[in-house]
């Protein structure tokens, strides 16, 4: 990519001593998945003589969680520490959930950790989540007695929390997750390639206007400034183009598709010495993905089919949220810009142009959903910054909901037979 493709940055500082330690997962989740992980607070309640439970917890330890706490009123046996890797001949007859705290802690110091319970305590789940809650996902492993599983089960819906339980018998695994209900996910963390929506088939009137400035006689301009027209401004010169020849009609079949980039590629110029121009292959490399008509995605609409049921809380922010994007949706028929572009071909004045652009129609939307979210009951404690999030990932958002009938362990390892 041409030095004219990126836009002017200033000096950057260099990244802090966390960005270095967990530079490899922050690519995975950014800051906002970072910053949600060193909130939890977890509980693993281990009942099981294998490691299975403190397994997990160690590869949430790792990545840096805030908080556990493991609940194990076991006592380390030499039957242990050939399985533990976090038990030594020196935790021998110590309490076993002290022992794997001491050292998954070790891990990671900035991750607390806590067990339970104390010296001479009884294992009181009830004393337990009031001393140390509220957790933000409990743990277990199986097999646990039935009245503590109850106990668990009615505190994880009392507090609206994800209960995950995991059974491990030599190469078998069994775990299932209850959710809260229906648990809606906004930051999806898609690529941003995909999140770039650039309405080539419904520009807005600036966009146009942009557009029509810079394509006008565009077969008579300098070769300079033919070369580094952006891909936006070239596919919304030919989509009229097209249009004009049929019936208004933008191309919508592959096979119109195809002929629309044969379209474009023929107003690229080759009598140069590159033999053709770079922004020009981009504007026909990006006919296929970026020349569709909006859709509403089937997450998004499994969100919209869901505000009026009686499982879901009007009065949550993600549901007022999502019902003021509805009525967005149905006006214009389209969802709100998430304002990003992909990196093209340009001039660097012109790039900046164009990402204002599209960042000021972001904010239009975001707008006009904040004035319909104050309209809504318990809108006016809604952040501008919760609306922003779901508008920049509409497309994206996933609602997750239990399976009824969940698989028994007999049942799952009579099927592996």
């Amino acid at each position: 990519m041409s030095q004219e493709c990126s836009t002017t940055k200033g000096l950057q500082q260099g990244p802090t001593v966390k960005e270095r330690k967990y530079d490899r997962q922050l690519r995975l989740w950014a800051a906002s998945g970072q910053a949600a992980l060193e909130s939890a607070n977890i509980l693993l309640v281990n009942t099981s003589p294998g490691t299975v439970g403190i397994e997990t917890l160690k590869n949430l330890v790792l990545p840096g969680i805030g908080r556990f706490t493991i609940a194990d009123d076991a006592i380390v046996q030499e039957a242990d520490l050939g399985v533990n890797f976090f038990l030594d001949e020196a935790c021998l007859g110590k309490s076993r959930s002290r022992c794997c705290t001491k050292y998954l802690v070790e891990l990671n110091p900035e991750v607390s950790g806590q067990w339970f319970p104390r010296e001479n305590n009884p294992f009181d789940l009830e004393e337990l989540t009031a001393s140390l809650g509220p957790f933000t996902v409990i743990l277990y492993t199986l097999p646990l007695q039935k009245d503590r599983l109850c106990f668990l089960e009615s505190y994880a819906e009392r507090q609206e929390i994800p209960l995950f339980s995991v059974h491990s018998i030599g190469y078998y695994s069994y775990f299932t997750l209850k959710l809260p209900g229906r648990l809606p996910i906004v930051d999806t963390h898609p690529g941003e390639d995909a999140t770039a929506d650039l309405r080539l088939l419904n520009p807005w009137s600036e966009l146009s206007m942009f557009a029509n400035r810079l394509t006008k006689d565009i077969d008579k301009q300098p070769d300079h400034d033919h070369g580094h027209l952006p891909l936006v401004a070239i596919l919304l010169h030919y989509l009229e183009d097209w249009k004009d020849s049929h019936g208004g009609n933008p191309p919508l079949t592959y096979s119109d598709k195809l002929a629309f980039r044969n379209l474009v590629a023929s107003g690229a110029r080759r009598n140069n010495p590159e033999g053709g121009e770079e922004n020009f292959e981009e504007a026909v490399a990006a006919v296929m993905k970026h020349v569709t008509p909006s859709s509403l995605p089937s997450s998004l609409k499994q969100v919209f089919d869901s505000i009026n049921s009686t499982e879901v809380s009007p009065k949550e922010n993600f549901w007022i949220i999502a019902e003021a994007v509805k009525q967005f949706y149905e006006k214009h028929h389209e969802l709100p810009l998430p304002g990003g572009i992909p990196d093209m071909k340009a001039e660097s004045r012109m790039y900046i142009k164009l990402q204002s652009l599209y960042k000021a129609k972001a904010r239009q939307d975001v707008g006009e959903i904040i004035s319909i979210v104050r309209t809504l009951q318990g809108g006016t404690d809604v952040a501008q910054a919760e609306v922003e999030l779901f508008c920049k990932n509409a497309k994206f958002i996933k609602l997750l909901q239990n399976t009824a009938d969940l698989p028994t362990i007999a049942q799952i390892v009579g099927m592996c037979k």
